[in-house]
């Protein structure tokens, strides 16, 4: 008997040939990423399928709104350094470099360093990691899709 004091007869359910109890649905859930949000569908990376110029984070189609540290490897023979660079709306469609060059390399995923969104109108991106050798010549880069957007609003406390 239920607890509450209510008993319920369920000897007129007729369930059929199919009990709906007897039917596990399959319920598709996001999966979630190191990297945060995901935009679906993005245009395939290009250039991204070596280790000589890997991009972790940010991921292709990633949301970008905040500060985030670059995570990829950036090396090739005779290396000279590694860049990244950014093409959109506030670059006039041209890619720009985004906080210089690099001179270390670095051979296994690993911080590569840090991109800051706020400088830039919010939008669609191409972000690109370009890795040099001493001739000055790339050798490997690696160039996927972001979205800069605002910063998530957050409450303000109010003042006494």
């Amino acid at each position: 008997p239920f607890l509450g004091g209510v008993v319920i007869d369920a000897s007129g359910i007729e369930f059929g040939a199919n009990d709906p109890s007897d039917q596990i649905i399959a319920t598709p859930t996001r999966t979630p990423t190191p990297v945060g949000t995901i935009i679906p569908n993005m245009p395939a990376p290009l250039g991204c399928d070596t280790p000589n110029a890997f991009l972790q984070v940010p991921a292709n189609g990633m949301i970008v709104f905040e500060p985030i540290v670059v995570t990829g490897s950036a090396f090739t023979d005779n290396f000279a350094f590694y860049r990244f660079e950014l093409r959109g709306e506030s670059t006039f469609n041209s890619f720009v470099v985004v906080g210089g060059d690099r001179t270390q390399p670095v051979t296994e995923i690993n911080a590569l360093g840090q991109f800051v969104p706020s400088y830039y109108t919010p939008g669609e991106y191409r972000f690109r990691l370009s890795v040099f050798d001493i001739s000055n010549t790339v050798q490997a880069s690696c160039t996927i899709t972001i979205f800069i957007s605002d910063p998530i609003p957050t409450p303000t406390p109010l003042g006494n």
